[in-house]
This record gives structure tokens, C-alpha cells and sequence, in this order.
């Protein structure tokens, strides 16, 4: 039994679930910035941060729940997302002066 139930209690139409990124998202696809992310994106682009962050027997893991989570990500039901575009721009000191 899983300990992550969504929604708690109820129709998942009740209790929406809202992915918010505090930081500016980055998603590549075939070495192209992705511009509007679509929900399967994001499961891939979070696949990749765990297996970068997991020892090697859980990497294993991770490939075995990949096409069943992936499954689930293509059905999803998964409301418009609100993009807003972030251009951030970085100096280096020797570039300031």
C-alpha cells in the first residue's frame, strides 16, 4: 500500500494538486530548451534529478517504476499551465567592470 495517497479524501477534482517551482525550470529535450512543459516532461526531467541523486541499486529501482509512472503521467488529467517566462542574466565581476 502506498503512503502517498492523492487526493487525501475524495474526488482529485477537490483537492487539486499545484506544482510550483521556486526556481527557474529548465527542461531539455533533445538538446532544445523545452518552452511550455507538458506534465510528462516534468516526470522525466524529475526521473533524471533522482537517479543523479540515488546510488546505484536504487537507480535499478527507478528504471523498474519508469514505464509505469510514465503510463500515468501521459493519462494524467492536468489542468492548463500558467508559464511565465524568467530571463535571468549573470555577470561575473570581471564582467561588471
Amino acid at each position: 500500500m502506498s503512503l502517498a495517497i492523492w487526493p487525501v479524501a475524495g474526488d482529485p477534482a477537490s483537492a487539486p494538486c499545484r506544482l510550483f517551482f521556486s526556481a527557474p525550470l529548465r527542461l531539455l529535450k533533445e538538446k532544445r530548451l523545452i518552452e511550455t512543459p507538458t506534465f510528462p516532461d516534468l516526470v522525466v526531467g524529475a526521473f533524471r534529478r533522482l537517479r543523479s541523486l540515488v546510488g546505484e541499486e536504487d537507480q535499478t529501482k527507478l528504471n523498474d517504476l519508469h514505464d509505469e509512472i510514465m503510463d500515468i503521467a501521459r493519462i494524467a488529467q492536468v489542468a492548463g499551465a500558467d508559464w511565465e517566462r524568467l530571463d535571468l542574466v549573470c555577470y561575473s565581476g570581471s564582467q561588471k567592470s
